[in-house]
């Protein structure tokens, strides 16, 4: 049984009134929801239950709607399992460090399950990677979502299926900093996936920088998890790295022969930019 949401003409005009007054046209709507606005607007076609959870993420606000069932072609549900591999342990790193998974409960009886990770939108190699990260582990095309406040770009999932996966790897919707999270075990206890995982940290939280003082390279890592920050000091430490603090949130490798391995070994996205 799936369900699609069906819309009232009053609603999704009202809907679009307030898009249309923050500046959104309804192309730029549409590029939004990944779907033609136009045809829920003045066809009154139904929607899916992803396009529904984008436009109201989109408004800020629930939408009143209606729910309507049906069994589709296949008569059952995709199947989605992530196993714990290079790939997923890449991916743990990217969310870890600036991403997250999303599991709310709307008024109406509908839920929302999304997956986020977000890169600078200067960055066209880390959003590419991190798509065909979620694609090649999910069979899912992540919708990409540009912030208009700041100079980020949300690589995004909606999936019920998804989030209950990612679970089992060990991660969990809530606030990552209220909660102090940290690496999970399996990655830790694996050397080929903490490589994978420090990968992914560093290309999302982490920094690569060229000292314009005494031209050394510095690999650093900044967030506001303190176990997440310790986790990456005993992964680094654990590969031969001597990691140390540089102020109260970051963690660093400033040693040039070990920046040179580190980059060599880790092969962080970020470092492309970074010639010895």
């Amino acid at each position: 049984m799936s369900t699609r949401i069906k819309i009232g003409t009053d609603h999704l005009e009202q809907v679009y009134r307030q898009l249309s007054d923050e500046g959104y046209t309804l192309d730029e709507i549409s590029s939004e929801i990944d779907s033609e606005f136009r045809n829920f607007l003045y066809k009154q076609h139904s929607m899916d239950r992803e396009t529904f959870q984008k436009l109201e993420e989109l408004r800020g606000t629930e939408i009143d709607h209606n729910k309507i069932e049906y069994i589709d072609r296949k008569g059952r549900k995709d199947q989605i399992n992530i196993e714990k591999n290079l790939k997923s342990a890449e991916l743990t790193g990217l969310i870890l460090g600036d991403g997250y998974l999303q599991e709310r409960s709307g008024s109406q009886g509908t839920s929302s399950y999304r997956l986020v990770v977000s890169v600078h939108q200067d960055e066209n190699r880390l959003q590419k990677n991190a798509k065909n990260l979620l694609y090649s582990l999910t069979d899912r095309q992540p919708g990409i979502h540009d912030l208009k406040d700041c100079k980020a770009t949300q690589i995004v999932l909606y999936s019920k299926e998804i989030v209950k996966e990612l679970k089992k790897l060990g991660l969990q919707p809530r606030d990552k900093i209220m909660n102090q999270v940290n690496i999970p075990r399996w990655i830790k206890d694996d050397r080929k996936y903490t490589k994978k995982c420090l990968r992914g940290l560093v290309d999302t939280d982490g920094t690569i920088y060229r000292q314009t003082t005494d031209d050394r390279i510095i690999i650093q890592f900044k967030n506001f998890s303190e176990p997440l920050r310790l986790d990456f000091k005993h992964m680094c430490a654990s590969l031969g790295y001597s990691p140390s603090g540089a102020g109260k949130y970051t963690v660093q490798i400033a040693g040039q022969r070990q920046v040179q391995e580190f980059i060599d070994e880790i092969a962080p996205i970020k470092a492309t930019k970074i010639s010895f």
